[in-house]
């Protein structure tokens, strides 16, 4: 199981390239624990599981909503109706800036409804 961990895991510059962030970035994610390497080798070197990419992944997808990384380790380490409110809060953020006259990414929009849409059909399933 070991042999399987060290040939699928990822490498912190591997990572970074993958997600287009700095390796700085990843080192701070797991400073504040938000994201950190399933596994270190012998020489700790950090390795991230797929399972760490699917983390990364999410944390790019809420930081692009607009979301600080204090609200993204809440709801990554408490999903549920966490999430909901999170992203409707940032919902309700960007129509005040709508209204307010200030230009909106129709983007972070699409991505923050989707959340919400997404996590409703999931809790009432």
């Amino acid at each position: 199981e070991r042999t399987d961990m060290t040939e699928r895991a990822q490498t912190i510059g591997r990572l970074a390239g993958r997600f287009d962030r700095s390796r700085s970035a990843l080192l701070y994610y797991d400073s504040i624990g938000l994201l950190k390497p399933s596994h270190r080798t012998p020489s700790d070197y950090r390795q991230y599981s797929e399972a760490d990419v699917v983390r990364l992944d999410q944390i790019c997808t809420y930081r692009h909503a607009g979301l600080r990384l204090e609200e993204i380790r809440a709801i990554l380490d408490s999903p549920g109706s966490r999430v909901t409110e999170a992203l409707q809060a940032r919902l309700e953020e960007l129509n005040v800036d709508i209204s307010d006259g200030e230009r909106s990414d129709a983007g972070t929009l699409a991505v923050i409804a989707a959340g919400v849409r997404g996590v409703r059909e999931h809790q009432h399933v």
